[in-house]
């Protein structure tokens, strides 16, 4: 009777963790000087790099809405989390205003984009967020 209750106990935790491993969602490769875009929660992983990329969400968004006057351009910042050579850590991209931003993280140049811009009277749901990424090589 125990060892029945044990197997069924082990087929039930198994089958939980099969499916939970299901539903993580699944990480796809670009090549170096490849464009592409992430949504919130998703992951990149660069071709023949040990880089991954996961997009976690936007921390600020502030940029000066089309159809609004505004003193300042405003801007937005996106959080990543970023394992490179093994290490794990956040890094903070932050663009200003409108086009195409620019940043180095260790040997790596990042063009990137957040997208859409803000319009006056709308929101933007978090969801609705992509980041337009572009990684190279430095040199």
């Amino acid at each position: 009777m125990v060892k029945r209750r044990r197997r069924i106990l082990f087929a039930g935790v198994l089958a939980i963790g099969l499916i939970a491993a299901g539903c993580s969602p699944a990480t796809t490769e670009y090549q170096l000087g490849q464009s592409f875009t992430l949504e919130p929660g998703e992951t990149a992983a660069i071709k023949n790099e040990d880089l991954t990329i996961t997009f976690k969400e936007v921390l600020n968004e502030s940029r000066c809405a089309d159809g609004a006057v505004c003193i300042w351009q405003g801007q937005v910042q996106c959080l990543l989390n970023v394992t490179a050579d093994g290490k794990n850590e956040q890094l903070t991209l932050t663009q200003s205003g409108s086009g195409t931003a620019f940043q180095t993280y260790h040997q790596y140049y990042i063009e990137f984009d957040v997208t859409p811009y803000p319009s006056l009277g709308e929101a933007i749901k978090a969801s609705d967020y992509g980041l337009e990424l572009k990684i190279s090589l430095i040199g």
